[in-house]
């Protein structure tokens, strides 16, 4: 995975043409962000979950990129914000979330996500799903977190990992 210090002003599509609202990269102040306030403030419906989610960064993007723009390329640049494709946050798209926890998916997640800044987990979907030895999970907690993974290991977390 790829760090986020190269980003600046960015968010990233879920699954084209979506946005997703997972990771948002923005310099303090920036007008995107205060606008998605704005919206928030004036628009919230209690009972829409997407609509206060990424349907709002959707309606505030429209302010700042041409709407046709927007439906036809993964990636945006315009008015002092990019728009990734889906691929930067999301390599793995929701309908298989099963294979980040998978060890016999290990190699084609890790290629999936060799260009990625992160991997999303679907917590909705992921939140007890069991974590196979030697997972691309597995394998990038070990390497991004290894303090933490040998906590994990020495605790005898019965969550930790499936044999």
């Amino acid at each position: 995975l790829k760090g986020f210090s190269e980003l600046r002003n960015v968010v990233s599509r879920e699954l084209f043409p979506d946005v997703g609202n997972s990771v948002l990269v923005f310099d303090r102040g920036h007008p995107f962000l205060l606008r998605c306030l704005e919206e928030f403030t004036t628009t919230y419906k209690s009972r829409k979950w997407a609509h206060n989610g990424p349907r709002l960064l959707e309606r505030v993007l429209s302010w700042f990129c041409p709407r046709n723009l927007l439906g036809k390329v993964p990636l945006v640049e315009c008015s002092g914000l990019t728009v990734l494709p889906g691929t930067a946050f999301y390599p793995i798209n929701y309908m298989e979330w099963q294979k980040t926890f998978q060890r016999n998916h290990t190699a084609s997640v890790l290629r999936a996500a060799s260009d990625s800044y992160a991997l999303h987990l679907w917590n909705s979907y992921s939140k007890t799903a069991s974590v196979e030895h030697g997972s691309a999970y597995d394998v990038l907690r070990k390497k991004l977190c290894p303090i933490t993974y040998r906590l994990m290991k020495t605790s005898g977390s019965k969550k930790s990992v499936k044999q």
